[in-house]
């Protein structure tokens, strides 16, 4: 279940290195560039929001790379706070797919469908 955070712009960073898991991280910058893949996912999902094509392989390999170095809970809870209310759907069928979902957890928010058939074909 994804632990409620109340997040905000100022203690966001901290949060993240807070729980932050890259053993082989030598340096700030390094953090810094790990960090930025939120970012570039937001800008992703907000492309697609906006009409343009869904870049599911992006995505994924931005997805990948957070819960790679981030505790999934917390990776969750940071792009909670970045994603818009109308993208959730997609990110849920993206979790789905990660087998990153656990039971509860964004209850009353429908996965978007075309999004997770997209993704089976992968």
């Amino acid at each position: 279940m994804i632990n409620r955070v109340t997040l905000t712009d100022s203690n966001l960073q901290l949060f993240a290195a807070q729980n932050y898991r890259n053993r082989r991280a030598l340096s700030v910058a390094e953090f810094e560039k790990d960090f930025s893949h939120f970012k570039y996912l937001k800008k992703l999902f907000t492309r697609h929001t906006n009409g343009k094509e869904l870049r599911e392989r992006l995505i994924l390999n931005h997805l990948i790379s957070i819960y790679n170095v981030f505790e999934i809970e917390a990776a969750t809870a940071i792009i909670l706070f970045k994603l818009d209310p109308t993208e959730l759907p997609v990110f849920k069928a993206f979790l789905d797919y990660l087998n990153y979902l656990e039971e509860g957890d964004f209850d009353g928010i429908p996965i978007d469908n075309k999004t997770q058939n997209l993704l089976k074909n992968i």
